[in-house]
């Protein structure tokens, strides 16, 4: 049977991982900022290949946003079902 302690540790691990996620979001914005300032320098040098980098430039700048957008949604639903679990079991423990 699990006490106020097991629920108060679960409930550090979600936010321990709402954390997590977010910083996780932010190192490959970081990390796919960079790629596209070095695929932007590159870019002028690409010859023959100038419309497909170009291409893979203009795929890489559009994922990147949506990545960064999709993480940072995933992270506001972990912490929104986060603090509804929060009220519940505080809304519970005030039932008793």
């Amino acid at each position: 049977m699990s006490g106020p302690t097991d629920i108060m540790l679960r409930h550090e691990s979600i936010d321990a991982a709402f954390q997590d996620l977010l910083s996780a979001a932010q190192t490959m914005q970081s990390g796919l900022e960079e790629l596209i300032g070095q695929l932007q320098g590159m870019e002028a040098n690409a010859g023959q290949y100038k419309q497909a980098f170009t291409e893979f430039l203009n795929i890489a700048r559009s994922s990147s946003s949506a990545m960064h957008d999709d993480m940072h949604d995933g992270a506001r639903a972990l912490d929104e079902m986060n603090q509804a679990m929060k009220y519940a079991d505080r809304a519970a423990a005030a039932g008793f």
